[in-house]
């Protein structure tokens, strides 16, 4: 049985279109030039899907659903006389071609963005951290942090610092002891937060924030000492200025392609950043070189490191192989062990606080 009808022919590939005949014979629907006869595509019957039917307008669009050519038909007739040799053609639907175009358009900003996002903002982020005035750093980070006071629910900037005078010497006499002869690029700020998180990082501009909870969980002074020690090797490197910038820059891009989704702003971003600590491995492992280097130097253990690391692993568990590649941090296990082959010094020089002075940084919030 042979059934046809009349329609305008795109192929897809050019802006022009062509009078054709259509006729379905068996399984397939050929398509020919209406003046010469000269078959321009053979379509199966089963890849065929109708596109759209346009109410009011008298045109029925056809074409195979992986392929780019169309067929118009135009006039209530016609369409009729197109249905009835197509009786069982499907409902209309999205191209694969359009789909696969759409995939690839779609890959290709979604890796754009990753370029941008993993590659350019951190290799720009690291050169710019080089260049920003302590002074700039140093009021970024005081922002950041009243930032984060808020996120914790204070109302002002400094309702959540710890102000207890003699938690306070001692917070003071425990910096002092950790840095020595070092310098870092800024004047140390290291406050601690009244909140049970069990956390520690540090800011641009030389900013140190300790939480209540970490001290509450470290069973000795050293254990605290290692800690900021490791948070002091971020400030010397720069990297809370540099993680700021790169993600200042990540928030404004994908606040540019996805819209205020959240409802944040740059400096809630770096909030939220700087509460989770996520440095890369790298930075990580340097900070947690120089807390060695800075506890030998003060006649302190390293193995301090080792021991309040054990404790947070013993708490809140490892990461263990193909997901380590994908975090920040380097698992637990692996600092513990770096910590505890870092070499110790040859005298112990004496805990970093004594017994009252502990006492009275375990009682700074009360």
């Amino acid at each position: 049985m042979t059934q046809a009808f009349a329609a305008t022919y795109f192929d897809g590939l050019t802006a022009g279109s062509t009078r054709v005949v259509a006729r379905r014979e068996f399984e397939s629907l050929i398509i020919t030039e209406a003046d010469r006869g000269h078959e321009l595509a053979r379509w199966p019957l089963a890849d065929l899907i109708e596109y759209r039917e346009e109410e009011g307008t008298g045109l029925f669009v056809i074409g195979p659903r992986d392929g780019d050519g169309r067929l118009h038909v135009i006039g209530s007739g016609i369409i009729r006389d197109a249905k009835a040799a197509l009786p069982g053609l499907k409902g209309a639907g999205v191209p694969w071609s359009m789909v696969r175009k759409v995939g690839v358009l779609t890959a290709g900003a979604l890796g754009s963005i990753a370029l941008i996002l993993f590659v350019i903002l951190p290799a720009m982020a690291a050169q710019l951290a080089t260049m920003i005035p302590p002074e700039r750093e140093m009021a970024l980070g005081k922002s950041v942090r009243g930032q984060i006071e808020r996120a914790f629910g204070a109302d002002e900037p400094g309702d959540l610092i710890c102000e207890g005078a003699e938690g306070t010497a001692a917070l003071a006499a425990m910096t002092e002891r950790v840095m020595g002869d070092a310098t870092v690029p800024y004047e140390l700020s290291v406050v601690v937060f009244d909140d049970s998180l069990v956390n520690a990082f540090a800011m641009p501009g030389g900013h140190v924030v300790i939480f209540e909870g970490l001290i509450d969980a470290a069973e000795h002074p050293d254990e605290v000492a290692a800690v900021l020690a490791h948070e002091i090797g971020h400030v010397a490197a720069r990297d809370p200025t540099r993680i700021a910038l790169q993600t200042a820059g990540s928030a404004g891009l994908l606040g540019l392609v996805l819209g205020d989704f959240a409802g944040g702003t740059i400096a809630l971003a770096l909030a939220n950043q700087f509460i989770s600590a996520s440095y890369s491995q790298e930075a990580e492992t340097g900070a947690d070189t120089y807390a060695h280097e800075r506890l030998v130097a003060a006649g302190l253990p390293p193995e301090a490191l080792a021991t309040m690391f054990e404790r947070l692993r013993d708490a809140h568990g490892d990461v263990e192989g193909l997901l380590g590649y994908f975090i920040s941090h380097p698992s637990l296990s692996e600092r513990i062990d770096r910590a505890r082959d870092a070499d110790a010094p040859e005298d112990l020089a004496g805990p970093s606080l004594d017994q009252a002075q502990w006492a009275a940084l375990q009682a700074i919030c009360d």
